[in-house]
């Protein structure tokens, strides 16, 4: 039902001419999944028109998503531009640190896979920046999952259970024992 769904919203929303900011940004949001270089440019058209902070954090997902799914660091690089542009907007906000740190392991892992150790170790550095900020927030499950991540990915298993241990400690969130119960084992 849902796809049926979709598939005629879609059809439907394809004969509409977008013109506010925001018509360009949620047409690219339409396309993120299935078409990402269309996604991108409406969502690029919508920063043009409008660089906000929903407009920099939403196209930063979709470059996001298509770095990960393509490995490409090239995009990876432009997902981690604008992680940077919505910490302009809010520099210590733990959900801005956390599109920032993603965006970084994503570019880690596309600079390891083209074989670009140097670029590879640059992001890395900046990951530990962000890790560092999110460490301020672990009571806040999102990025004690995000941390937890980085860990895992820097082979840092003294630190993941050090900082899960920490956050079951401060906060009882659903999802902070689950990340303490992986650290144990």
């Amino acid at each position: 039902g849902k796809y049926e769904t979709y598939d005629r919203q879609l059809t439907e929303l394809q004969g509409l001419t977008p013109e506010t900011p925001e018509d360009y940004l949620f047409m690219g949001f339409l396309y993120e999944k299935t078409d990402p270089e269309r996604c991108l440019k409406y969502m690029d058209e919508a920063v043009r028109r409008r660089p906000s902070l929903v407009a920099y954090s939403f196209r930063g997902d979709a470059r996001l998503n298509w770095a990960d799914d393509t490995g490409d660091p090239a995009v990876a690089e432009l997902a981690v531009e604008d992680a940077d542009a919505v910490k302009l907007f809010i520099p210590d906000d733990p959900l801005a640190l956390v599109e920032s740190q993603e965006a970084r392991l994503a570019a880690a892992s596309a600079y390891a896979a083209a074989g670009r150790q140097d670029k590879r170790e640059v992001v890395l550095a900046q990951a530990a920046r962000e890790a560092q900020g999110l460490t301020h927030h672990d009571d806040y499950p999102i990025a004690v999952t995000e941390l937890w991540i980085y860990y895992r990915y820097v082979n840092d298993e003294k630190s993941v259970l050090e900082m899960t241990r920490h956050a079951w400690e401060r906060t009882h969130e659903s999802l902070v024992p689950w990340r303490y119960a992986q650290a144990l084992y």
